[in-house]
């Protein structure tokens, strides 16, 4: 769940990957999840944070699909 603090407890740098790669910041190995699944990335001008998917199988937030990228919001639960 996202929070302005993070990620369930996890700090979001300026820009965080999450996905199945070691190389990510965010590391899931669960079924679905690919490689650079999403990233997440702060943008000053807006003072926000957005969510880019990357995967072939959808990200969602709060459960709708991401096309692209969303801002996210306090309490937005993403999967």
């Amino acid at each position: 769940r996202y929070s302005s603090r993070g990620l369930d407890g996890v700090a979001i740098q300026r820009k965080t990957t999450i996905g199945s790669a070691s190389s990510c910041d965010i590391k899931l190995n669960v079924p679905g999840v690919t490689p650079l699944h999403a990233t997440i990335e702060y943008h000053p001008l807006t003072r926000s944070y957005w969510l880019r998917d990357h995967s072939i199988m959808a990200t969602t937030v709060n459960g709708h699909a991401v096309v692209g990228q969303t801002e996210l919001v306090d309490g937005d639960l993403v999967r």
